[in-house]
């Protein structure tokens, strides 16, 4: 029977879960501290948009075609299939027991892709295109939505304790293949995931170097929003042009750090912080290439530390001088450097400070039930998160009918949270910031984004 959506807007028509082709032996997988520290993030939604064009076929995105590749893709990636549980000592794990990811399939007779093409309504994405996961247990689900423009929208959540965005992405790529290629693909994925978490297992007695303790943010201090004080999500373009100008600004940066310096120092302006006051930014790390020894690119888990750096802010904002532009340039540069200095920090001392990381988090998941509850707060004024996306094949999903023609996270409502991400290279790339911060901070802060990118095409 069908069911609906708020406002009639989209219809539920069926609902199932796809296993694996071929059934495993049961089992359990046992989660590394790197895992079991994301397991309080819930589930990580996503969307990616798919346009019908003329030239498309009558089988555009044919539901048994769906179901059959993803039941190929599951054999090699098998936790997916499983259910979170906890081992008896009370720890998180993953069930490998051939239960299958929750597949909905919907119908929307009033939505169009380019009701969406400013993906500005993250809540809504959410709501329209993302299941309701019951059991909470399942791992991944997946909503097929076709709009009324023929269009689809394909809604994603994955449980942050099972993977980071790496390993999803490189299942998301499987499948499409497997879609894509149909009968003629072979079942074993030809980039298979590496299961042996092992390799990010504490050491035995666990060992924190002191300096670990500096380098890395074990705690995000989320708090609850006051109310009636809400927090506004917006995305903002850069251009190539633009994020060129912007690395020269920064002395030669990388695109995450320069982009990360300007959007801290836009932030701390924003928000009106006191100079005398200590502002953080924290930014997660992949760690495949850094740990020693280093793991398999396609490890599949998580492999992500968080890192961060403090500074008082008056050494993030700059101050005013006879000369704006000079001092514009050199505070930004300085702002930066502040951020390299952790990622050279990490590649110089990476195997005692990486390892240091892991044994924490492995203390920290015995001595607390944290990951219970949910993070669902925001994160105080002088805090700031960003992490990237900007090397993950965001749009790599070519399931027979083409590439997506957008995507992004169908949800953002925790203040201070900023995610940096490629943009599509049919619309001539870029960067893409999805920003969330205080409601009442938001227009100043696009005023002083906008500034300093008029400023970089000059």
């Amino acid at each position: 029977m069908n069911s609906k959506h708020d406002d009639d807007e989209v219809q539920k028509i069926e609902s199932c879960f796809v296993q694996p082709s071929k059934m495993l032996p049961r089992q359990a997988l046992w989660l590394s501290p790197l895992d079991i520290i994301k397991a309080s993030r819930g589930h990580t939604p996503l969307v990616h948009f798919y346009q019908h064009g003329d030239d498309a076929a009558a089988d555009f995105f044919d539901v048994g075609g769906l179901k059959k590749a993803m039941a190929k893709a599951l054999v090699a990636f098998y936790p997916f299939a499983g259910r979170l549980t906890t081992d008896a000592d009370g720890r998180p794990s993953i069930d490998c027991n051939n239960e299958g990811v929750l597949f909905v399939v919907a119908r929307s007779e009033q939505l169009t892709v380019d009701a969406f093409s400013n993906l500005k309504s993250l809540p809504e994405l959410r709501r329209l295109f993302i299941p309701c996961i019951e059991p909470p247990s399942t791992v991944l689900a997946i909503q097929v939505t076709f709009l009324r423009c023929g269009g689809l929208a394909l809604g994603s959540a994955v449980h942050h304790s099972a993977v980071d965005g790496h390993s999803m992405f490189h299942f998301l790529q499987a499948w499409s293949y497997l879609c894509r290629e149909g009968d003629d693909a072979a079942e074993a994925v030809m980039d298979p995931p590496c299961h042996n978490r092992a390799l990010l297992q504490p050491r035995s007695p666990p060992v924190v170097h002191p300096d670990a303790l500096a380098m890395f943010s074990p705690k995000t201090n989320l708090h609850e929003r006051p109310p009636g004080r809400p927090v506004s999500t917006k995305i903002f373009a850069i251009s190539d042009d633009e994020v060129a100008a912007l690395k020269a600004m920064c002395g030669g940066a990388s695109t995450f750090t320069a982009v990360s310096a300007l959007v801290w120092r836009c932030a701390c302006a924003a928000r009106r912080l006191p100079p005398d006051a200590r502002s953080k930014l924290s930014f997660p790390v992949n760690i495949r290439r850094r740990v020693r020894p280093t793991l398999p690119d396609r490890y599949f888990g998580n492999a992500i530390v968080t890192a961060f750096v403090a500074t008082a802010v008056r050494n993030i904002v700059a101050s005013g001088s006879s000369s704006a532009t000079e001092t514009t340039t050199a505070s930004l540069a300085k702002v930066a450097a502040r951020i390299s200095g952790v990622m050279r920090r990490l590649a110089a001392d990476n195997k005692e400070l990486l390892r240091s990381a892991v044994d924490y988090h492995e203390m920290a998941a015995t001595a607390t039930s944290r990951w219970r509850r949910p993070d669902r707060g925001s994160l105080p004024e002088t805090e700031l998160r960003v992490i990237s996306w900007l090397h993950l094949p965001l749009y790599d999903m070519d399931f027979g009918w083409g590439f997506p023609r957008m995507m992004s996270r169908a949800e953002s409502v925790r203040g201070g949270f900023v995610h940096v991400m490629s943009g599509r290279p049919a619309d001539g790339g870029g960067v893409r910031v999805l920003a969330c911060l205080e409601a009442e901070n938001m227009d100043e802060f696009e005023r002083l984004l906008s500034a300093k990118f008029t400023y970089a095409r000059i």
